[in-house]
């Protein structure tokens, strides 16, 4: 994904849950000194609108400048609860569930 020239990108990709004991996300990029955010998001309801009953997860992705190849390491336990991008508590039980389906 090439951002010169704008303040976002997205990738959307339907996911068929991730392999059995998965516990970590592997990210090879190339930064440019800024933070950038993984969202995860099980699919099944919006998260727009007054049906935003199920959160995003999210995980920052600080980047480097010089333009190196990168590589991150994302642990399930990392990401955060999010809607509409803002920060929100979450049960453990909503936790568990992001990780039972990896």
């Amino acid at each position: 994904v090439n951002t010169n020239g704008g303040g976002f990108c997205s990738i959307r990709s339907a996911l068929c849950g991730l392999p059995e004991g998965t516990t970590a996300i592997r990210l090879r990029f190339r930064g440019d000194g800024k933070t950038y955010k993984m969202l995860l998001s099980d699919g099944t309801k919006s998260t727009f609108g007054p049906s935003r009953r199920s959160p995003s997860w999210q995980h920052d992705i600080p980047t480097n400048t010089g333009n190196n190849e990168e590589e991150l390491i994302l642990p399930l336990s990392g990401f955060r609860p999010s809607r509409g991008g803002a920060p929100s508590s979450s049960t453990a039980q909503q936790k568990k569930k992001l990780e039972a389906d990896s």
